[in-house]
């Protein structure tokens, strides 16, 4: 007998809300597996209801939503262990398995974890024997807009953030909710989301690049 397993473990720094968020959608999906016809599922925090609004739009049931997450509505398993809990000042989202389910916990993290974004983690598909073509891999990149299975990523691609000059001259960064400030308000963008920026400014904004905020998950 062969086996084959898709393998994760990494971690995220969260908020206190959003680990609430991906703890109350561990919660969720275990209630789901074990009920029993006839059982109610629980229900969900106003959040929760927000991010994972019923599918199709406004006709299904309350739970719906966030089956669309899974390959497999009916079993709505993410494949690893997700555990949720203090770090220094904030909160860290950890996620490791062997049988993970990469849509689900990336799509989980593009919703729940808006803080982390843009994020990236790999994934080892690996075999108890040696077939051929047994064994493979990728990093999945999490943006605001988009997930993207990159096979062979280029770790170097930069983050960018919107520029403009200020009446002094200093350089102020564009955050989406307060607009042009301090660079640690800037929101932070991939290539593909900066494709879709439009802003007006008195001075044409510019893009500049930063390094990572949040470094690539490599696999142990």
């Amino acid at each position: 007998m062969t086996d084959y397993q898709t393998e994760t473990a990494f971690s995220i720094l969260v908020t206190p809300a959003e680990a609430a968020l991906v703890a109350e959608a561990v919660a969720l999906a275990n209630a789901l597996m074990a009920a029993k016809p006839g059982d109610e599922p629980p229900p969900l925090s106003p959040a929760f209801a927000a991010l994972f609004p019923p599918w199709p739009q406004g006709e299904g049931d309350a739970h719906s939503g966030f089956r669309q997450l899974f390959s497999d509505g009916e079993y709505p398993d993410f494949g690893c262990d997700i555990e949720v809990g203090e770090a220094g000042e904030g909160h860290k989202a950890s996620f490791a398995g062997s049988q993970i389910d990469t849509s689900a916990v990336a799509e989980l993290i593009r919703r729940c974890c808006a803080s982390a974004l843009p994020v990236r983690f790999g994934w080892a598909a690996t075999c108890s024997k040696y077939r051929d073509d047994g064994f493979g891999g990728g990093t999945i990149e999490i943006t605001q807009l988009d997930i993207r299975d990159i096979i062979d990523p280029n770790l170097d691609d930069p983050l960018l953030v919107l520029t403009t000059s200020g009446g002094d001259g200093e350089t102020l960064y564009w955050n989406e909710e307060t607009g042009f400030g301090p660079l640690e308000a800037a929101t932070v963008y991939t290539d593909n989301e900066a494709e879709r920026v439009t802003v007006i400014a008195d001075d044409a904004p510019e893009w500049e690049a930063l390094p990572r905020r949040v470094p690539p998950v490599h696999l142990g």
